[in-house]
């Protein structure tokens, strides 16, 4: 996925919608809810000594892309759905560049605990083509029961799941023989994940797999290896668009799963425009094949996440509008503004990736983000960007929850030399130590958020560190207002409502889930957590 050194201008982000604050003129109501099973200073992400998911399980129903003046994310009882959470790379299929490191850690019950205890409502759930589909046409049933079984644990835990076909640099199989002898501004390349082997072509009859210095995409290999695909030269995308129809089929009955990232990061190897009309072929007949699986099954549309060319924000990178038909459809850049790319600043980056999202008419989900150095500087981008993700209600994934000593990310260096690895969890290397959860980046990535709220969310603003928070929205549909809020040592929050009813407070690993429901004719609603102050909001203009 991210390799910090190989692209200066990778993707971005993010989603719009500038709320208007508004609340009803009843008086406000306060409660405090049941103090935790231990009230800890133990850092965001800890199950506080049990490893049993949370008591409090929001219903995990089919979730469906809107369009309108705000594209969102909307479940069958009419509330918006903020879909935060992280990365999970434990199923991916990453070349070994060391025989002893292996390349990715095995996810444990205690990670999607961990994961639960953070209040996040989603992971996007990595899955590589070379093992799903080893060989052409014939799929590893195996590795679909072990895709099955990660997911079925995050939905136990009512977390969603995007299933994401991830590739970097190609796939695996582009990796530079030993002795391989480049020029003098080159050098031997590692592999990387993705594409199967017989879905990799070297490039033109030659074996050319030198890339140049610190660039892991630019090698003659990976290139050619793209214009193949685009081409569909010997029915290679063809192929991974019939492969996702067989593993929508295989997880049609997975009501954890939202959706799937169609393709990650695809590369820009070729004059833009022309490349973009061969994109789009790919991106549907991908969601071609899906649907179709779909309606055999018997089950309601599950929404296509689809990326722009990695480019972007480039003319010509991102798809067409109105390259497709279908309704059920998100935006989902990467947003490494301020941290991998210096293009723009994360919040231009916002601002671009909102506008054309709703341009497209879909909802707009940041499918990566992140730093790796929780430094000062680091952890001020970091809040910039919480703050930022509020004002635009929007949701994304973190990347990433763990990083082995041996992924290609750690080892691709001149010296193939690994190192301590600093991401949501931390890892001791050699040996893939566990360091457990990085405190800086859980207080903010753990802040107080509504996961599921009736109607539109109209407001959020949060502090992750004072934990307070106040939210605003517009009450349609039957189901409750879900609030998480994080422990951080602070045992039960307050709560102050305005226009909210039956307002209860659940203690659960990590934190506490606030529910309420709209009060009977009110045309609006604000909750404040923590003495977020909600005398503040305007008078109501229903």
């Amino acid at each position: 996925m991210k390799n910090r050194t190989s692209r200066a201008a990778l993707v971005l982000l993010i989603v719009s919608a500038v709320a208007a604050a508004c609340s009803s003129s009843t008086p406000a109501a306060t409660s405090s809810g049941t103090q935790p099973p231990s009230g800890s200073s133990a850092p965001p992400g800890t199950p506080q000594g049990t490893t049993a998911p949370p008591a409090f399980v929001p219903e995990l129903s089919p979730v469906h892309s809107v369009g309108g003046d705000r594209p969102h994310f909307e479940d069958k009882t009419g509330r918006e759905v903020l879909l935060r959470g992280v990365n999970v790379n434990s199923f991916g299929d990453y070349f070994q560049a060391d025989p002893k490191l292996p390349s990715t850690v095995p996810i444990t019950d205690e990670d999607w605990d961990s994961m639960a205890a953070l209040g996040f409502s989603a992971v996007r759930f990595i899955v590589s083509w070379s093992a799903l589909e080893p060989q052409k046409g014939v799929y590893d049933q195996a590795y679909i029961d072990k895709v099955r079984t990660g997911i079925e644990k995050a939905g136990k835990r009512g977390i969603y799941v995007v299933v994401d076909m991830h590739q970097d640099a190609w796939g695996k199989y582009i990796a530079s023989p030993a002795g391989q002898v480049c020029s003098d501004d080159a050098e031997p390349a590692i592999g990387w994940d993705g594409a199967p082997e017989w879905a990799t072509f070297k490039g033109n009859g030659t074996t050319d797999t030198c890339r140049a210095k610190g660039a892991r995409e630019l090698s003659e290999a990976v290139g050619q290896s793209f214009r193949d695909f685009y081409a569909d030269k010997d029915g290679i995308r063809t192929a991974l668009a019939n492969a996702w129809g067989h593993l929508a089929g295989k997880l049609a009955d997975e009501p954890a799963v939202v959706g799937y990232d169609l393709l990650n990061e695809p590369n820009g190897v070729e004059e833009l425009a022309t490349q973009r009309v061969k994109y789009e072929a790919f991106l549907n007949d991908s969601i071609a094949a899906i649907r179709k699986a779909e309606t055999a099954a018997k089950i309601e549309p599950r929404i296509a996440f689809v990326e722009p060319i990695v480019l972007w924000p480039l003319p010509n990178t991102a798809p067409n509008v109105g390259f497709t038909a279908d309704k059920q459809i998100a935006f989902a850049p990467h947003n490494y503004f301020d941290s991998i790319s210096k293009l723009l600043t994360l919040e231009a980056g916002f601002t671009v990736s909102a506008d054309y999202a709703k341009k497209l008419g879909a909802p707009l989900w940041i499918g990566e983000y992140g730093w790796w150095d929780d430094g000062a500087e680091n952890m001020a981008k970091l809040r910039r960007y919480a703050k930022a993700e509020d004002e635009h209600v929007l949701g994304g994934a973190w990347w990433q929850w763990r990083q082995a000593c041996g992924d290609p990310h750690t080892l691709d260096n001149p010296e193939r030399k690994t190192s301590d690895q600093l991401h949501l969890n931390g890892v001791g290397c050699p040996g893939d130590k566990d360091k457990g959860v990085t405190k800086a980046y859980a207080t903010v990535l753990s802040r107080a958020y509504p996961r599921a709220a009736p109607g539109l969310i109209q407001s959020i603003t949060s502090d992750p560190d004072a934990r307070t928070a106040q939210i605003t929205g517009t009450p349609v549909g039957s189901g409750p207002l879900v609030v998480w809020v994080p422990d951080n040592g602070k045992g039960a929050p307050t709560v102050t409502v305005v226009g909210l009813t039956d307002v209860k407070t659940e203690a659960v690993p990590g934190g506490f889930y606030v529910t309420a429901k709209p009060s009977s004719g009110a045309c609006k609603y604000v909750i404040g957590v923590d003495g977020a102050d909600v005398a503040t909001q305007p008078a109501p203009t229903c």
